[in-house]
């Protein structure tokens, strides 16, 4: 391959097909996103992450400061520019990014190769992928790092193919701008090695461009200096960058993780807010003093640290369990169930939800194209490089997926090296073991790692309830035929089936919550409600003995919880046990004397006297 034809642009042809299917992904994205908001009901409330980004964009909109510490500012920044603060304009800015990443990668695939081939391939993933149309049309920051990650990589692909100043500073500037949207993205500079250690061509490019930097010592200064640029006036411009990389780093690694192969602590509550709260708050009180935010996320990585050396064995096999899960299959797109989702778009019922299988053949087209085409090794290298800091952190699905349109880009150059009649067949061979050894990762992380579907299940049902859209028993229903272990859904069935005066039903429920729940730190909160539930459904059913030892049992467990020693009190009274009644009731007032249900209890026993 010439130098000349290495600077060739992809030409008219390139960019009508990129016309075309950008358009293709709009008028999917659009037809799906109607459909959520019509029929999902998770899709009429924000929850989580959502919740913080739109927040944050409408205090920075209203010229207000932050308040969350773990989330990246970066797209709440970008939304409040466009004011787009409310879930419906940020999902269409989402759709738009998302058009506009099958543009890159549909153009950039056909510049890499020089094959139009290779860049229907990567566009037609990128438009009709069933899992990156679903995170396109979420509130979520996944869009905006897949844009971004696709153009860090195909930046430093350019630079790797002739390392001019020019390259290597728009290389080192997407990459910091893709950090500024995660921290893990900061490994893309793996991808940067082919242009560090590159040789110098004689003479200049072709059409008198800048020449090749000759010292690869200054190669690396203008990468790092473009890197921190923009990391750098973001924070002076914003004042404040995410802290949550400390944390991240125990999250995906300590004891719980472990035992569940999941990212989390039964530590504090996963909610951003709370979690953030939890992270300063413990981090302080061992010190003895407050925090700045590199010293909490200085402290939070030196508690993993020391989780990880005083666990090696069990942590070597938790980081090679985490690389196999980088292709595990069941896929969950930010706070939502994606491949359950989808029954509630009509594209998304066509359409192929899941990505690993992208990965899989992107892994391949970097086996057939990384001796053949110029600045494939460098793409390769930068998504490997982001996958090993998701291995360190925690490869959840959603983490994961911005790899997708990298990946396609490397799938489309493979399927352009495969047309070829001067194909290699040993490469080939080597691309069809790597396929085979990849699905068969992502079948052993699918029998690995629990299903998450009776969660998700779970949710649907809440939001359902909250929104009367969808019938939430139902969903509730399918949450705990999805998992018989999982107690939740059988305390809400029990709820239901209460308020709708099958009290026989209701108490089956709950005693079948309290079997699980019982004793099962995952489940305190579960046990709690399904307790109180059982014994209001006992008294109900007028068996007010069963219902007052239940009621006492649980005040013995749940020491600070005023409602039990309230209900009992209720209860009491129902058996003609005022001296009982007036027992409870005091040590109910003295938990929460604001209580509603103490108060009930308080009103019942003076009308009794």
């Amino acid at each position: 391959m010439t130098d000349g034809a290495d600077e060739r642009s992809p030409g008219v042809r390139a960019v009508l097909l990129a016309a075309v299917l950008a358009a293709v992904a709009m008028s999917v994205r659009l037809q799906t996103l109607h459909g959520m908001n019509d029929a999902n009901p998770l899709f009429r409330v924000t929850v989580l992450d959502e919740a913080v980004y739109l927040r944050e964009a409408a205090r920075f909109r209203s010229g207000g400061g932050w308040t969350s510490s773990l989330v990246s500012l970066f797209w709440p920044w970008i939304l409040s520019v466009l004011g787009a603060v409310d879930r419906n304009s940020a999902a269409l800015v989402n759709v738009v990014i998302g058009s506009m990443t099958t543009v890159l990668a549909t153009v950039g695939a056909a510049k890499l190769t020089r094959s139009l081939v290779a860049g229907a391939v990567a566009g037609l993933i990128c438009a009709l992928s069933g899992a990156m149309v679903f995170q396109d049309v979420t509130v979520q920051i996944e869009p905006v790092i897949a844009f971004s990650v696709l153009a860090s990589a195909l930046a430093l692909a350019a630079a790797a193919r002739r390392p001019t100043a020019v390259r290597l500073a728009i290389a080192g500037a997407a990459v910091g701008v893709a950090t500024l949207a995660r921290g893990t993205n900061v490994a893309l500079v793996l991808g940067a090695l082919p242009a560090l250690g590159a040789g110098v061509p004689a003479g200049p490019c072709a059409g008198g461009a800048s020449r090749v930097v000759a010292s690869r010592w200054i190669r690396a200064a203008i990468l790092f200096v473009g890197v921190a640029a923009p990391v750098a006036l973001f924070d002076r411009a914003v004042g404040a960058l995410p802290t949550s990389g400390g944390v991240n780093v125990w999250l995906g690694n300590n004891e719980w993780s472990r035992d569940t192969l999941s990212f989390g602590t039964d530590e504090f509550p996963m909610d951003p807010d709370a979690e953030a709260a939890a992270v300063a708050r413990i981090a302080a009180a061992s010190e003895g003093r407050d925090l700045t935010p590199p010293e909490i996320n200085s402290w939070w990585v030196r508690r993993a640290a020391r989780e990880i050396a005083s666990h090696p064995g069990a942590s070597i096999v938790h980081f090679a369990t985490k690389l196999i899960l980088v292709v595990y299959p069941d896929d969950m797109g930010g706070n939502h169930d994606a491949v359950l989702e989808s029954e509630f778009a009509a594209p998304l019922r066509v359409l192929p939800v899941t990505f690993a299988w992208v990965l899989v053949v992107g892994a391949a087209g970097f086996v057939l194209t990384r001796k053949v085409v110029p600045g494939a090794t460098a793409m390769g290298l930068a998504a490997a490089g982001v996958v090993g800091a998701l291995v360190i952190v925690f490869p959840l699905t959603r983490y994961v997926a911005p790899l997708v349109p990298t990946a396609a880009v490397l799938a489309g150059a493979g399927a352009s090296v495969l047309l070829r009649a001067d194909r290699d067949r040993r490469t080939a061979a080597a691309a069809g073991v790597t396929v085979a050894a990849l699905v068969t990762a992502s079948f052993a992380g699918s029998l690995m790692r629990p299903s998450n579907r009776a969660e998700a299940l779970m949710n649907l049902g809440v939001a359902a309830m909250n929104t009367g859209v969808g019938d939430s028993d139902r969903f509730f229903r399918r949450s705990a035929e999805a998992d018989a272990t999982y107690a939740p859904p059988l305390v809400m069935l029990g709820a239901r089936a209460f308020d709708s005066g099958k009290f026989d039903e209701a108490l089956a429920r709950f005693d079948s919550a309290v079997a699980i729940a019982w004793e099962n730190p995952k489940f305190v909160a579960a046990a709690r409600d399904a307790l109180l539930g059982r014994c209001r459904s006992l008294a109900s059913l007028g068996r007010f003995a069963e219902a007052l030892e239940t009621a006492d049992r649980a005040a013995a467990v749940f020491k600070q919880d005023a409602e039990f020693p309230a209900e009992g009190a209720l209860i009491a009274l129902a058996m003609r046990d005022t001296g009982g009644a007036r027992r409870r009731v005091a040590m109910a007032r003295q938990l929460d004397p604001a209580n509603e249900r103490v108060i009930q209890a308080e009103s019942a026993l003076g009308e009794r006297r």
